[in-house]
């Protein structure tokens, strides 16, 4: 098979927003623009990975979205515990953002020797 060209629009500065053509997708990142741009790719598409939940009907061509689909859908471990009231949450975003608003920590992490992850 013959290496495919995609068609990428000339960047004038690292804050344009690149447009996909037959979708709604937008992105100022131009790495993800090209990923994006293989899912439209007719020559491409059947060579692309599916990866199907064998518990629901989610699809993707993304690992780590499947990764994160299967972890934060279907299996309950909840591995980040606030070192204050001992809550535990899915991922370190979301406890950091639970300490920063229900325990007034400042954004610069302080205190986040507290937050830590649960022993299972």
């Amino acid at each position: 098979m013959k290496h495919a060209t995609l068609k990428i629009p000339p960047i004038c500065n690292s804050s344009s927003i690149l447009q996909c053509s037959e979708c709604a997708y937008n992105t100022t990142k131009i790495y993800h623009f090209e990923r994006h741009l293989l899912v439209h790719n007719r020559d491409l598409k059947g060579l692309l990975q599916v990866y199907q939940c064998a518990e629901c009907p989610y699809k993707t061509h993304r690992k780590e979205h499947f990764r994160r689909h299967r972890n934060n859908v279907h299996v309950r471990s909840r591995p980040y515990q606030c070192g204050f009231c001992r809550r535990s949450y899915k991922n370190s975003e979301t406890l950091r953002e639970h300490e920063q608003f229900s325990h007034d920590l400042s954004v610069s992490g302080e205190n986040r020797e507290l937050g830590s992850i649960a022993s299972f």
